[in-house]
């Protein structure tokens, strides 16, 4: 994530000069900000520190708790005993950069830059102005959302820019973190309980092999798999989930599951955006836990 230690860091809080890179970083995320607001005839003798923790502390009745692996895994099996459907969508920086091409970021600056070349595997080619729109309207008829917990200007920072461009009601909404996926795997039973006492229907490109993973695991309740393109064959997906008879969706399409797992809730179904772990279970670096 980063050439500098934390050692690094504090030093060049101490000792630091404009020339530097990592002391201009400091300064512009912080200090900068300050004397901006200031004016150059004034100063606030505080540190950046306690100038931020009482910023914080003003603007307390804003923040928001994000729910708990316990508490997500609550409401699911909320929406199973009462036979309701129920989405969990997560957004990272495919989902936020699809969002904001066009309207915060310009397709030419997300097309040059080499961390964004993921976008076509993860299912969308920009620019495309229908599915920004979609996953946009999709954020408020999810049941729960997961976003970025990092303040990074690709993740959090985005998220909160699209949240005041669209006047999103965040007060209402049901919040929790991106990689929820991973923490109900680590810190709850839920997919074992899910994978064995119903049906569930896996959606996506390597959902056949983590079908046959599964089922020489004793998971044998998985009534099929559907492979996912891209954002554009979600239609034929969701017609496909037709044709099945199932309880949950555990759905690892890349951006596409946004809006895969908006529709499938729509018909009554548990349908969680399970994200990379699938990766993981099939690779071996993660087991379904049960304990």
């Amino acid at each position: 994530m980063t050439n500098f230690d934390e050692n690094s860091w504090e030093i060049k809080k101490r000792i630091g000069y404009p020339e530097e890179i990592q002391t201009e970083g400091l300064h512009r995320g912080g200090e900068r900000i300050v004397e901006n607001i200031l004016g150059s005839n004034r100063i606030l003798p505080f540190e950046i520190e306690e100038i931020i923790e009482e910023g914080i502390k003003s603007l307390s009745h804003h923040i928001k708790e994000l729910k708990t692996a316990s508490e997500v895994e609550a409401e699911i099996m909320k929406a199973l005993e009462a036979k309701k459907g129920f989405s969990l969508i997560r957004m990272g920086d495919g989902e936020l950069t699809t969002m904001a091409h066009d309207i915060i970021i310009p397709t030419r600056e997300i097309l040059s830059t080499p961390r964004l070349n993921f976008l076509p595997y993860a299912g969308v080619t920009l620019p495309d102005s229908p599915s920004r729109d979609l996953l946009a309207k999709n954020i408020m008829e999810a049941d729960m959302v997961g976003i970025p917990h990092l303040r990074w200007p690709m993740f959090h920072l985005l998220f909160i820019k699209l949240a005041k461009y669209h006047k999103w009601p965040l007060n209402n909404m049901v919040l929790t973190q991106s990689v929820i996926n991973y923490e109900l795997h680590l810190q709850t039973n839920l997919f074992h309980h899910l994978l064995s006492k119903h049906k569930v229907l896996l959606i996506g490109n390597r959902m056949k092999e983590g079908e046959k993973l599964l089922k020489n695991h004793g998971y044998t309740n998985i009534v099929g798999s559907i492979p996912v393109e891209n954002i554009k064959s979600v239609p034929l997906v969701l017609q496909r989930a037709n044709k099945f008879d199932y309880d949950v969706a555990l759905v690892s399409a890349g951006i596409s599951a946004n809006i895969i797992c908006v529709e499938l809730a729509k018909k009554n179904k548990i349908a969680i955006d399970f994200g990379h772990l699938i990766d993981e279970l099939i690779n071996g670096t993660k087991v379904i836990k049960n304990n």
